[in-house]
């Protein structure tokens, strides 16, 4: 005769989020650009100490060139992020970047963190 067996099927949990990061440029190392000044900033969060690390951390933004009138650029980055439960950590997309700041420093921001 026939029988039923049970089995389980786990399955990992799954997040998904829009993340937001502030990322800075300090005025160093200088940009590299293309013909079309397209150039390429090396960046740094600026988040909270209490969103530190930010989900998504921004370490490259590319941007249009400042070259000559900034030295002080402030992004605000927004990407879709997922984590699987018990991973290390978010993957997350590339960024949309918006300039929010020009020579003028900008306070930190409450930057997504969601520790998995």
């Amino acid at each position: 005769m026939g029988g039923l067996f049970g089995s389980a099927i786990i399955l990992p949990r799954i997040e998904l989020e829009v993340a937001f990061t502030r990322a800075d440029w300090l005025g160093t190392p200088a940009p590299s650009c293309n013909q079309n000044r397209v150039c390429t900033y090396r960046t740094v969060n600026n988040c909270t100490p209490q969103t530190t690390p930010p989900d998504m951390g921004i370490v490259l933004v590319i941007s249009g060139d400042y070259r000559g009138i900034a030295t002080y650029l402030s992004w605000m980055n927004v990407g879709v992020c997922i984590a699987v439960h018990g991973a290390a950590g978010w993957t997350c997309s590339p960024a949309f970047s918006q300039l929010q700041g020009l020579n003028s420093p900008m306070p930190p921001y409450n930057c997504t963190h969601n520790p998995t």
